[in-house]
């Protein structure tokens, strides 16, 4: 398992040498009912550790299809010139602030930190969040003092509320509310930080398999739909289709656990 630690290959290893000395056991031993019961054990471990690269292969798999997702998507970004004005400007640095909070929690998963990447999801859905206020919601005087670090943005129940309104998006945007106090926690070493930083009262993280696809799926398809915004803002009609095809495609691979490249 994606356990946090340098050890994490230790129980697949130890389940190959106790599959080992049982196969052993059998070639060596003559009483049926023994031979069947280690037979049993042997075709459990076995079944287990195949079970447990299951997991792994898939982790890496929407690990991969993020990648290829957030390269074409900053390959988009950067192939156009946009005009030199400050909504604009808080949109494009949103989507490469995006961007790289993406690329870090996939790297930080591939490196088994998983604190730290569970750390940076909330930051990048508060950058989406953000994005389609200011797209939105804000007016030019709220503009100027957001880029002075003057502005008092609304509280995240009314910028929400506003989102969903904004985009006719019914109460989709206000689902997200109790999602966001999970994240808060995970980014302010809250209850579940800290729970997850132990493994049988051992000093070792635990983050499970389960979460850490929750986390990869939801921050790609967070970082889709905030490109994808910037595109129809932008006027860039073909980047914002094949976004949203990007889109539609991610999630019906998923659905069938495919590769995007099938």
């Amino acid at each position: 398992m994606l356990d946090g630690s340098a050890e994490g290959s230790e129980p697949a290893a130890f389940r190959r040498r106790l599959l080992r000395i049982f196969e052993t056991f059998v070639a060596a031993i003559r009483r049926p009912r023994i031979v069947a019961i280690a037979r049993r054990v042997a075709e459990f471990l076995s079944q287990t550790a195949k079970a447990e690269i299951k997991v792994l292969s898939q982790i890496e798999d929407i690990r991969n299809q993020g990648a290829e997702i957030r390269i074409r998507l900053r390959e988009l970004l950067r192939c156009h010139e946009y005009p030199s004005d400050t909504k604009i400007a808080f949109l494009t640095g949103y989507v490469d602030i995006a961007l790289e909070h993406h690329e870090a929690i996939s790297l930080l998963v591939d490196s088994k930190l998983c604190g730290s990447a569970f750390a940076l999801v909330r930051p990048l859905v508060e950058t989406v969040f953000l994005a389609l206020w200011i797209n939105k919601g804000a007016d030019e005087t709220q503009i100027e003092k957001a880029s002075q670090d003057k502005l008092q943005f609304p509280r995240l129940s009314q910028m929400l509320a506003e989102i969903d309104q904004n985009y006719a998006t019914d109460n989709f945007f206000q689902s997200l509310e109790l999602a966001w106090r999970a994240m808060c926690s995970y980014t302010h070493s809250g209850s579940l930080q800290i729970a997850r930083r132990f493994t049988n009262g051992e000093v070792k993280p635990n983050y499970s398999d389960a979460e850490i696809l929750e986390a990869l799926n939801a921050t790609t398809t967070a970082l889709i739909l905030l490109t994808r915004m910037f595109f129809v803002s932008m006027g860039c009609h073909g980047d914002a289709v094949e976004t949203q095809n990007m889109m539609l495609k991610y999630g019906a691979a998923q659905n069938r656990g495919d590769s995007l490249s099938d």
